[in-house]
């Protein structure tokens, strides 16, 4: 579930009751992005960013 999107400070943060493919349970995280220049971090984070929101599709179609 979507916590906060404060747009503005460039963050969001969720909370999830089930870690679905993970072995966590009551998950909550906030990713907040920087100016950093370094091409590596921001392909790690869209990598992950991107795997999640699948994810999340496919919950949210029952699969």
């Amino acid at each position: 579930m979507l916590a906060a999107l404060p747009a503005a400070a460039m963050r969001y943060s969720f909370r999830a009751k089930d870690g679905g493919e993970l072995p966590v349970t009551h998950c909550a995280s906030t990713l907040t992005v920087t100016a950093s220049g370094n091409q590596a971090v921001v392909e790690a984070v869209t990598g992950v960013c991107h795997s999640g929101l699948a994810n999340l599709k496919k919950l949210a179609e029952g699969g």
